[in-house]
C-alpha cells in the first residue's frame, strides 16, 4: 500500500515540476546568450525563457538588427528613450531588458502588460487600461497584441 502511495506521489511532484518549466527552448541561433538570458531572468525573477523569447521575437538574435522606429539590437532597444544604455553591448542589453521588464511588472501587476510596456510603451498601455479597463489588450496596436501571444504561448507561466 505504501508503495502504490510513493509512486502517486513521485508521479504528481513530476507533473508539477513539469508545470513549472517552459517546455519551449532557445533555437540555436540564440543559445550563445542562454546564459546571459538565464542569469538576468534569475535576478529579475522572471519567468524561465522570457528574455530569450523577448530577444527571438524582437531581433530574431541578431545583436546589430536595427528597425525603421530606431529600435536597436538583441532587445531592440530604442536610445531616444531608454539612454544610457548601449542596446548593442548584448550583457548590457539583456540586463537592462530584464531589469524593465521586472519594473513593468511590478508597475502593471502581470507579465502580459509589461510586456505590452515593453513592445508599445508604459504610457501608450496605460492611457488602454485607463480608457479600457480590462480589455485594455484588444485596444493596443495590433503589432503588440500578436508580441504578447507569440511569447504567451510559448512560455505558459505567464
Amino acid at each position: 500500500m505504501q508503495r502504490s502511495h510513493l509512486l502517486f506521489g513521485l508521479l504528481f511532484l513530476g507533473a508539477v515540476s513539469m508545470l513549472a518549466f517552459s517546455p519551449w527552448s532557445i533555437p540555436a541561433a540564440g543559445r550563445r546568450f542562454a546564459a546571459m538570458f538565464q542569469s538576468a531572468e534569475y535576478s529579475f525573477g522572471l519567468p524561465q525563457h522570457l528574455l530569450a523569447r523577448m530577444a527571438l521575437q524582437e531581433s530574431n538574435y541578431d545583436p546589430q538588427a536595427e528597425s525603421d522606429a530606431g529600435a536597436q539590437g538583441l532587445m531592440q532597444i530604442v536610445p531616444r528613450w531608454h539612454p544610457g544604455v548601449d542596446p548593442f553591448n548584448v550583457p548590457e542589453a539583456i540586463d537592462y531588458a530584464g531589469r524593465l521588464m521586472r519594473k513593468h511588472f511590478t508597475k502593471f501587476g502581470s507579465w502580459s502588460k509589461a510586456l505590452a510596456a515593453y513592445n508599445a510603451g508604459p504610457t501608450r498601455l496605460q492611457s488602454e487600461v485607463n480608457e479600457h479597463g480590462t480589455n485594455w489588450l484588444a485596444n493596443m496596436p495590433a503589432e503588440t497584441q500578436k508580441y504578447i501571444a507569440n511569447i504567451s504561448n510559448d512560455i505558459k507561466a505567464i
